[in-house]
């Protein structure tokens, strides 16, 4: 278990950064209550010892089950909230060289949306279905890296998900 943290944590905001060094989780919720936690973790993948992040890296808003997405520099966090009651639209850029994490205002999601998933590219980040006032949706959602902000994409996925898995490589995102 991470230092300070309880025994557990679910759905966090998991992602590796750029260079491939070390893993971050942001968020979600666990031990020693089920409510969502703005905190967050990174494991050094060379000696995988994890550590807690400073409190500035920690995200704008307690949440869990939302879709990240990264650049070589940066993680972004979008979505995700209390699930089944809590959507959010918010969208936190982490810094990986100072560890800081701030609310991107312009980057927001077009709807508030909980257990969406992300997968990115170099250029931008996708957001895929989710959660919102308890019904599922086929939201597709693109937030650009070099303007940081995010829109509706024209298309969506072919059916209504929360629970889906998201890949890819340099050119092609999967979901299953």
């Amino acid at each position: 278990s991470c230092p300070n943290w309880g025994n557990r944590r679910a759905a966090s905001f998991a992602m590796t950064n750029g260079d491939r060094t070390h893993f971050y989780g942001l968020g979600g919720y666990g031990q020693p209550s089920s409510n969502p936690k703005d905190n967050g973790y990174k494991m050094d993948y060379a000696t995988e010892s994890p550590s807690t992040l400073p409190s500035n890296a920690n995200l704008s808003i307690s949440r869990r089950a939302g879709a990240p997405y990264v650049n070589n520099s940066h993680g972004y966090m979008a979505g995700g909230g209390a699930w089944p009651s809590d959507q959010r639209s918010n969208v936190d850029k982490i810094h990986f060289n100072s560890e800081t994490t701030s609310r991107i205002p312009g980057a927001n999601l077009p709807n508030e949306v909980s257990n969406n998933h992300g997968t990115s590219e170099s250029s931008a980040g996708y957001s895929f279905g989710g959660v919102r006032s308890g019904s599922f949706y086929s939201y597709l959602y693109k937030t650009t890296f070099a303007t940081d902000t995010s829109a509706n994409n024209p298309a969506s996925l072919p059916a209504v998900n929360s629970k889906i898995t998201t890949m890819g490589n340099p050119t092609d995102a999967y979901l299953v």
